[in-house]
């Protein structure tokens, strides 16, 4: 197909029309490439699932296009194969920033190297296999050429069906990867014991107006945390956190966490609540339940972790008061603030770093402690944690408030 659509077999083809035609699809499609490795690379490292998955899936939408090439006009060919290249240059950009974390999940004795030599050795058995079944199949449609009909066909009959295969058997492989990394969507499975306990008792000191002794029945329970062998995230709910925010906006700039408030509730945020620690929340009332988190410059792990954890919490119990038909203003977002922190740094601390180097790690109760150690317990790699921060960091001098 893609040799018909460059002119081979027509009178009016020329050699030079044809490498000039090549050159502007490669040339064209490489660009586009770039755009997209712009605009994605930031999201590799947290999405691996999603992108290796969108590899295939691209890649078999570039090869559609590739088929469908030499049915459209003419004048439409460069068109339609410029947009199969670029195709093609995004999946490959995909796989290979997917294939280091996927490769390092699979290397349990650390024998990446090894890995790497027995995926290439399949990779090219199983191109040599298709190359045998191509050249096959190409000399039966020869021999059919007096029914191009019925070449056509058995042609698209037998790509859309290896299409369809080719994508059911990536999604199955991509489902059975378990990650020990945590980004958002696998975060909020692993942490819904811990969310929902503290949900549970946010929303009795909300109730109650003040902060109630600790309630056993509710409090967060670190040991059901599930290990990166027990979850199975969606991987549609979380491919659609690149394109919605889900009503949390990680990294959000400072304009936009305090758009529509007045000086008295920046002041209270900044200088009052978050005032030792390493991350703020803004809720946008406005706006329901839209919520800002933005971190300090100096922001640990620890740091995204609490922020992580303050912001699901705070966005449960935004619900719950919105689906109880009450409304959201300015008193009631500083209730649920100050209601919220309470309750997570009971459990997690702060984290504040001093000119000295020290950090004052914890106050509370030791026993309902909460931190990175925790889910490295259950098997969690918290070397760095992927729940889609941005680069954008905030910092603060007394003479600015």
């Amino acid at each position: 197909a893609v040799l018909t659509a460059a002119g081979v077999g027509s009178s009016e083809a020329s050699a030079y029309g044809a490498a000039m035609t090549w050159a502007l699809r490669d040339g064209i499609g490489m660009v586009g490439g770039l755009v997209f490795s712009y605009v994605a690379s930031p999201h590799f490292d947290s999405h691996v699932k999603e992108f290796r998955l969108f590899a295939d899936i691209i890649n078999d939408v570039g090869l559609t296009l590739d088929m469908i090439a030499p049915l459209v006009e003419q004048n439409r060919v460069m068109f339609v194969t410029i947009l199969a290249t670029m195709c093609k240059v995004m999946c490959g950009m995909s796989a290979g920033a997917t294939k280091a974390s996927i490769t390092a999940h699979f290397a349990l004795r650390g024998n990446m190297a090894d890995l790497n030599a027995k995926e290439s050795t399949q990779e090219s058995l199983v191109t040599i296999l298709g190359m045998v079944l191509g050249v096959a199949l190409a000399n039966k449609l020869r021999a059919e050429e007096k029914e191009s009909s019925f070449s056509i066909f058995i042609s698209w009959f037998v790509f859309l069906l290896l299409t369809v295969l080719h994508v059911w058997a990536n999604y199955k492989g991509v489902k059975l990867l378990h990650l020990n990394t945590l980004n958002r969507a696998r975060g909020e499975v692993a942490l819904q014991p811990i969310l929902i306990g503290l949900s549970k008792q946010s929303m009795s000191d909300f109730d109650s107006n003040h902060q109630s002794d600790v309630d056993k029945k509710n409090c967060p329970k670190f040991t059901l945390i599930a290990a990166p062998t027990e979850i199975s995230e969606s991987i549609l709910s979380s491919a659609k956190n690149l394109f919605l925010s889900g009503g949390i906006l990680l990294g959000s700039p400072l304009e936009k966490a305090f758009r529509g408030k007045s000086a008295q509730d920046i002041q209270y945020i900044l200088k009052d609540l978050y005032k030792k620690d390493n991350y703020f929340l803004s809720l946008d009332y406005k706006r329901r339940d839209e919520i800002h988190v933005l971190l300090r410059h100096g922001a640990t792990e620890n740091d995204k972790l609490k922020a992580f954890l303050h912001a699901q919490v705070l966005q449960n119990c935004a619900k719950k008061i919105l689906k109880r038909g009450g409304t959201l203003d300015a008193n009631l977002e500083k209730s649920l603030l100050s209601i919220t922190h309470t309750r997570v740094t009971d459990i997690m601390g702060r984290e504040v770093n001093d000119p000295s180097g020290n950090q004052n790690t914890h106050k509370g109760n030791e026993e309902h402690y909460f931190c990175l150690e925790t889910l490295s317990k259950q098997g969690w790699d918290c070397t760095k944690l992927y729940f889609g921060f941005s680069s954008l960091r905030f910092d603060l001098h007394d003479k600015t408030l």
